[in-house]
């Protein structure tokens, strides 16, 4: 996260605060508050554990904003990884010793890892689970008293994220102070919200689903058209992408905001044609 928008957070939460608690200097106030949380920040130990797409993302992102290690039972991967962002090559037994541990992992092989844990875990520790389709109470009666689980779901695509777009992070979990540290952790990742973690699986299906059948539909309306399919890959990731971005940020140019109104236009029709 940048530090323009931690300021922006920081300053929502400073204008919070009773008046009598705030100084003649808010700017002196934020700034502190951010160096305050960053040193505390460095005081973590954090490991991921998985550093396929997204976790390579957060890694990248909390590389300089605590003390972080990698694991990846592809030990070449890992290594490739920590070497190009100059954070620590965790073994396994490395782990037990940090303590944040976040699971960025396919949702099939999460609960087989944390039966792997479990046994080494002496209680303490934080387990993030950010895989989207995998709750967190399968996990929680695996791992027991042994650590505390939380989910920080991702609203996101890995590759969207790594082309500079922010995304949301939901954060569920019933241990408070252990929500606070995962939050202040996930907050130089994106912007962080706390909700039900079941609304990110939600989302993310329906946010795939659609916009592959955007672009299925695309695809058929290029060769109804007789248009080369060589052009389909740019019309997808830079046409609609671009204007799907653009409407949804409320910029929307000329020609997108024609089509819009062209729609709102046969939705009013069907709507009218509905109540007749």
């Amino acid at each position: 996260m940048t530090k323009e928008n931690s300021v922006k957070n920081f300053v929502k939460k400073f204008s919070k605060l009773p008046h009598k608690e705030k100084s003649l200097s808010p700017l002196n106030e934020v700034e502190n508050a951010i160096q305050a949380k960053d040193e505390v920040i460095d005081l973590l130990s954090v490991g991921i554990i998985g550093v396929g797409r997204m976790g390579q993302q957060l890694a990248k992102a909390f590389a300089d904003k605590c003390t972080l290690w990698l694991y990846d039972k592809d030990w070449q991967k890992a290594a490739a990884v920590t070497e190009e962002l100059g954070v620590k090559h965790a073994c396994f037994q490395d782990l037990f010793s940090l303590e944040i541990l976040i699971m960025a992992l396919p949702t099939p092989v999460m609960p087989q890892m944390c039966r792997e844990l479990a046994p080494h875990m002496k209680g303490g520790q934080i387990l993030v689970n950010v895989a989207t389709t995998q709750p967190k109470q399968p996990l929680v009666e695996i791992i027991g008293s042994r650590a505390t689980v939380i989910s920080a779901k991702v609203i996101g695509h890995a590759y969207e994220i790594a082309s500079g777009e922010e995304p949301t992070i939901i954060v569920d979990g019933d241990d408070a102070p252990a929500v606070k540290k995962v939050e202040d952790l996930f907050i130089h990742f994106g912007r962080v919200e706390k909700a039900p973690e079941e609304l990110v699986a939600k989302l993310n299906t329906i946010a795939s689903g659609e916009g592959i059948k955007a672009a299925y539909i695309i695809k058929k309306r290029m060769e109804q058209e007789g248009i080369p399919l060589k052009y389909w890959e740019t019309a997808v990731r830079n046409v609609a992408a671009g204007t799907m971005k653009a409407f949804a940020s409320g910029d929307a140019g000329p020609f997108a905001q024609q089509v819009i109104e062209e729609m709102e236009a046969k939705e009013d029709v069907r709507e009218d044609d509905a109540v007749k």
